[in-house]
């Protein structure tokens, strides 16, 4: 999802509901979704590490992440499915 040194990271984080959300005046939910281009599923310790920062984030700005659904070709990888927490 992103790439770089941790602080690079960090600062994605923050921008992305600063960018996303700078109008929104009421709580509002979010599904965040990206793809594997490679085919594969199974959601990298990034992208774990990523979903829980944005959750993290989003609950100060009064923002619930839903699900983070990873996309391949055919198939799909749903966080909230597979119970992982975040």
């Amino acid at each position: 999802m992103f790439e770089g040194p941790e602080k690079k990271f960090q600062r994605h984080i923050a921008d992305y509901f600063i960018r996303e959300h700078q109008y929104a005046l009421l709580e509002q939910d979010e599904i965040l979704a990206h793809n594997h281009p490679d085919g594969a599923l199974t959601p990298s310790e990034q992208d774990i590490e990523t979903t829980q920062r944005l959750q993290q984030a989003g609950e100060i700005m009064g923002i619930t992440v839903l699900d983070h659904i990873i996309f391949n070709r055919t198939e799909y990888f749903s966080f909230l499915e597979s119970d992982i927490e975040f």
